[in-house]
């Protein structure tokens, strides 16, 4: 399993990399950096359902992290069954807001992110919307 994590681990900055190339702006001589946008999410669903596509449409430069905070709807089914792709972070019990994100973070705090982008579920954003944010 630790196998797995680690090259998990290798595949995600290889990835980012990639979508830094795609992305490069050459107006700015910066490239873009390793971005996780976490949301959390608390029996769910209805918003995972009319946000998370439109997150994921203007946000391809950054990695989508759904942190599940102890739901008790089929939020977990729904992202495995039709997200596949993002990555999923479980906890079995309900933290709270901060304490929830919290969680969520000590999972990503030995990776590589230059940033956390926390991401309310309920939240529709607009293309480029993340540009600013890393500027």
């Amino acid at each position: 399993l630790e196998g797995l994590k680690k090259q998990l681990g290798e595949d995600r900055k290889q990835t980012q990399l990639l979508l830094k190339n795609l992305f490069y702006d050459p107006q700015h001589s910066e490239t873009l950096p390793m971005t996780a946008v976490v949301i959390l999410n608390y029996n769910g669903k209805k918003y995972l359902q009319q946000f998370l596509p439109i997150v994921q449409k203007h946000t391809p430069e950054a990695t989508i992290i759904v942190a599940d905070n102890g739901s008790t709807d089929d939020s977990v089914a729904f992202l495995e069954q039709f997200y596949p792709e993002i990555r999923l972070i479980i906890s079995q019990t309900n933290h709270g807001f901060a304490g929830g994100y919290n969680e969520a973070l000590k999972h990503l705090v030995t990776e590589d992110w230059e940033y956390y982008i926390l991401l309310n579920s309920d939240v529709e954003v607009t293309d480029q919307w993340l540009s600013p944010l890393l500027e």
